[in-house]
């Protein structure tokens, strides 16, 4: 794409995402690039802060489907997006100088959930943290052993599996 459809187009995207993270309780930290990264349970405390993070990976992926039907229409390509989920204790606070500050998140979760995001072929994958604070009943697969920030072994990593419907 020419740098001012793709403006367009992303700006398309990243409202669809928006509006999902927002309805399902989440924050939109930054924009990085084409992706996104999204935080549940900062700067406000959540107890179900893994269970609405899931629910809005779900919700993105059927609108990312949504998406591609209508890319797909106009003839052009569809689009793969990954989706990484970690859980655990991040720092939410203002970096910068006095003239230049930006909220951001700092932690190991953020950059396990940013490498997870970046796996291709993208998919849904989540760390062993996030799977632990989910029901039992929720139907995962073991993707490969990998090596996340903050840990010197390798890390069992699940990956959702999500039946994406078509309309009739």
């Amino acid at each position: 794409m020419e740098a001012e459809e793709l403006v367009g187009f992303l700006n398309d995207y990243f409202s669809r995402m928006i509006e999902v993270v927002l309805e399902h309780g989440g924050n939109i930290d930054k924009f990085q690039g084409d992706g996104m990264l999204v935080v549940f349970g900062a700067p406000n405390p959540m107890d179900d802060h893994a269970p609405r993070a899931l629910a809005a990976a779900r919700a993105m992926i059927r609108e990312i489907d949504r998406l591609n039907r209508e890319l797909v229409e106009d003839g052009r390509p569809a689009i793969s997006v990954g989706i990484g989920l970690d859980t655990g204790d991040v720092v939410a606070g203002h970096v910068g100088s006095r003239r230049r500050l930006e909220f951001t998140l700092i932690g190991v979760p953020v950059n396990n959930s940013a490498y997870l995001s970046k796996v291709r072929p993208a998919k849904v994958l989540m760390s062993e943290t996030t799977r632990g604070a989910l029901p039992s009943s929720l139907e995962v697969v073991a993707y490969e052993l990998l090596q996340l920030k903050g840990s010197t072994d390798l890390q069992p990593i699940y990956q959702l599996q999500i039946a994406v419907t078509t309309p009739d």
